[in-house]
């Protein structure tokens, strides 16, 4: 059981692209958007198999327990 202190994990929505590829979207467990993106970053670079010299794009980051549905996110949306 975690204590008070712990920060549970969230789950993110996290979508985005090594450049000039299909956007991948995941859902994605971890403590905060930068952690998200950093787990994210390394799934992509397998997934497209990166060659090290394409810029790799996150374009929609949030938590899940911060998305209103109904809300028009637009594309470079990363929670804080």
């Amino acid at each position: 059981m975690p204590t008070q202190n712990a920060n549970p994990k969230n789950t993110f929505v996290t979508i985005g692209r090594v450049s000039d590829c299909e956007n991948i979207l995941m859902f994605i467990e971890s403590n905060n958007s930068n952690e998200a993106q950093s787990k994210f970053i390394e799934h992509v670079k397998i997934e497209h198999d990166w060659n090290g010299d394409d810029d790799i794009y996150i374009d929609f980051c949030i938590s899940l327990s911060e998305y209103v549905a109904g809300q028009v996110y637009n594309e470079n949306y990363i929670s804080k």
